[in-house]
């Protein structure tokens, strides 16, 4: 594709008048598309995302809060088990089809811990819906019931969701706590088990890592 140039400057953006063109051609041949956009978002809540007026699809990738570690046993020592991680999913849409003019993007907060002896909360689901067309949700992960052996560090360990890899791009995972009382990251990882103790000194699980939401608008 030969391309448009400003002086020696490759062009980044070509107006009809006000609006921005998705491409450009000379007779049948493509000279100029627009390169594609993409917006991350990782602050847990709900934010409206206008669509660009050039863009005709927009793939969606989304990983749901990972879970926070059970709480410690106060009596004989044992760690909590650790939480499990947030899932991806990944679509795309075609936005001309559905005539849309903008996005709703929720991100999932992470689990908290809540207290020794007690089942961490689960991280939230992150969702992306657009008018007329199906959502996508990344569930967020939940708590795992019970204890490991007071040297059982995978038990105690919060899980990791791994990187995801969608059109050739690849999204990568946030890290479980990998010992007890140590937070899962963001996006996704799940929080490790709380500490044991006696007398009732155990701790609360680990929280777990946010969600996360990526769109990247496409005019091709």
């Amino acid at each position: 594709m030969p391309g448009l140039h400003t002086g020696d400057a490759p062009a980044h953006s070509v107006y009809v008048g006000d609006a921005l063109a998705h491409s450009v051609y000379v007779g049948d041949a493509l000279v100029w598309r627009r390169d594609p956009e993409t917006l991350s978002y990782t602050a847990p809540g709900v934010v409206t995302v206008p669509v660009p007026i050039w863009a005709r699809f927009v793939d969606r990738v989304a990983i749901g809060g990972g879970s926070a570690g059970h709480g410690g046993n106060g009596a004989n020592g044992q760690p909590g088990r650790g939480g499990t991680a947030g899932s991806w999913s990944s679509d795309t849409i075609d936005l001309a089809a559905l005539s849309a003019t903008s996005l709703t993007v929720t991100v999932g907060a992470g689990g908290t811990g809540t207290a020794r002896e007690q089942l961490g909360n689960p991280g939230t689901a992150s969702t992306i819906t657009v008018p007329g067309g199906s959502a996508l949700t990344a569930a967020g992960g939940v708590g795992i019931a019970g204890y490991g052996g007071i040297f059982d560090k995978a038990v105690e360990a919060g899980a990791s969701p791994g990187d995801h890899t969608y059109l050739g791009t690849t999204y990568t995972g946030g890290i479980g706590g990998a010992t007890r009382n140590t937070p899962g990251t963001a996006p996704g990882g799940a929080g490790a088990g709380g500490n044991g103790g006696i007398f009732g000194s155990g701790s609360p699980g680990a929280n777990g890592g946010d969600g996360r939401v990526w769109l990247t608008f496409r005019s091709y």
